[in-house]
């Protein structure tokens, strides 16, 4: 299966850092799903919005966030997000 590491972090705690299938991210343009190999992209993530995921087992998670950043390069996707306390 291909596969991206897939790093969510937080200002004090990463939150995830394992292989995934497929990531869904919302952006001020919509929903934007990415594979393995995709393009090198960075977008702001859309406020109060969920990131998804697919672990190499096939199960989906989420995770919901406040706001964040977004960076997919060299097979490597990392988000650094802000959840409301």
């Amino acid at each position: 299966m291909n596969t991206f590491n897939l790093k969510i972090v937080s200002i004090d705690n990463l939150l995830l850092d394992e292989a995934v299938s497929y990531c869904i991210v919302e952006t001020a343009k919509g929903k934007l799903g990415f594979k393995a190999h995709h393009e090198a992209f960075v977008s702001t993530l859309e406020k109060d919005s969920k990131v998804e995921y697919r672990l190499e087992s096939g199960e989906m998670k989420s995770v919901n966030i406040a706001n964040g950043l977004f960076s997919f390069k060299n097979n490597s996707c990392t988000l650094l997000v802000l959840f409301d306390h």
